[in-house]
């Protein structure tokens, strides 16, 4: 975390958050363009397991080729798997990635623009919450980010 200056509170918080031996799932708020991205990929850059960015509009078929995409990246495919035809098999897809790296150490998943992944209609909101409850909470080696813009200030 040496890249990062000040946010010491905020450094403390997410270092205790690693250092956790519970699942931890953190949402971060904040106005755009105030490093709430960064502060995260700076202090977590070696934990990260995967990382995927909403995209503002896009549809629902365009988020999930964009997790196909970045699952295929992070697993080091020449192909990417299948396109997930849903939020609850994108989710699935990830825990069948994350669980052998979860055997040895503690990693951080990390969903950046949350707001976009969970559009409306897009079944993300009801799928993250199962795959958390059901699965994410089970696991005490991982650390989920899911930062948010406040939408009070609009930056």
């Amino acid at each position: 975390m040496k890249e990062v200056i000040g946010r010491i509170e905020e450094q403390l918080i997410l270092g205790q958050a690693l250092q956790s031996n519970e699942a931890e799932l953190i949402a971060i708020f904040g106005r755009r363009r105030v490093g709430k991205t960064y502060l995260i990929r700076k202090s977590f850059q070696k934990h990260i397991i995967f990382e995927i960015s909403g995209v503002h509009n896009a549809t629902l078929k365009d988020q999930l080729i964009n997790f196909s995409n970045t699952l295929a990246e992070r697993m080091q495919l020449p192909i990417p798997p299948a396109i997930p035809s849903n939020w609850t098999q994108a989710f699935q897809m990830l825990k069948n990635y994350a669980e052998p790296l979860l055997k040895k150490n503690k990693c951080v998943i990390f969903l950046d623009e949350f707001p976009w992944l969970s559009s409306a209609k897009s079944g993300f909101l009801p799928a993250f919450e199962f795959f958390w409850n059901s699965w994410g909470t089970k696991q005490n080696k991982t650390t989920w980010f899911l930062p948010f813009v406040d939408q009070q200030h609009h930056g």
